[in-house]
């Protein structure tokens, strides 16, 4: 019975030894996956961050585009109306041109 007590404490110690160099690797692979985890929230972090930039840089475009094509709007509108009034003012210039060439013609 004493050798078996000793095989058997023998063998529970090498037991509590893998034990224990299975803790320290599953403390080491804890480690590492918390780093890897914090790497990759500061990776989503930043592109959300980003993100966020580039959606308001957007809309402040888009907004400025908006603006620029009320003002083009306006501003189209502005020369038709200028040259349906330089039509005009020509086409009363003709007339008026016709009508003197007529009055110098008529005795």
């Amino acid at each position: 019975p004493k050798e078996k007590v000793a095989a058997m404490r023998e063998e529970l110690h090498k037991r509590a030894d893998e034990l224990r160099a299975e803790v320290s690797d599953l403390r080491t692979s804890e480690r590492k996956a918390q780093q890897e985890l914090a790497k990759a929230q500061g990776k989503l972090s930043f592109e959300a961050d980003r993100s966020k930039r580039l959606d308001a840089s957007m809309q402040q475009r888009t907004k400025e585009l908006e603006d620029r094509s009320a003002q083009l709007a306006k501003l189209e509108e502005r020369n038709k109306a200028l040259e349906d009034g330089r039509r005009r003012h020509e086409g009363a210039a003709r007339e008026a041109e016709a009508k003197a060439a007529q009055a110098r013609e008529d005795p």
